[in-house]
């Protein structure tokens, strides 16, 4: 039997937070419509994390690696791509960097990684196949 362990932690910025998406974006964030998170899976050993950013550099990337408590090699870290939240790769995209959101997407990352691996539970896992015509969609 696999184990596996789940996390989601929130990384939404507050209302008025500089936005990421394109340089001719020259408006800030008026509030939130849904909330940024950061989600991990781990399956035995590997783990799966993904952001809701626009990007995940490797600087930042390989920083998080080396906090987590599995092996560099065994994590995925990957970005949702929106356009719909702050900056969050330094010296990208014309965007000036808050800080204060790079850190703390940071130790979010490396908390749903950490926290998914330590809560891991035993489970069965299936698999299927079907078509969901309403998803990618444009």
């Amino acid at each position: 039997m696999i184990e596996v362990g789940i996390s989601v932690v929130d990384i939404t910025p507050p209302a008025g937070s500089i936005m990421a998406g394109y340089a001719a974006r020259t408006n800030f964030a008026l509030g939130k419509n849904d909330p940024l998170t950061v989600r991990a899976i781990v399956v035995g050993k590997t783990a799966l994390v993904t952001a809701d950013v626009i990007g995940i550099d490797a600087t930042m990337s390989k920083r998080v690696r080396r906090q987590c408590n599995l092996p560099d090699q065994a994590i995925t870290i990957a970005a949702t791509h929106t356009h719909s939240g702050p900056p969050s790769m330094p010296g990208r995209l014309f965007s000036p960097i808050d800080i204060k959101f790079i850190t703390k997407l940071e130790k979010a990352l490396i908390n749903a990684i950490n926290t998914a691996n330590s809560s891991k539970v035993p489970v069965k896992m299936f698999g299927g196949v079907g078509e969901e015509p309403g998803i990618a969609k444009n």
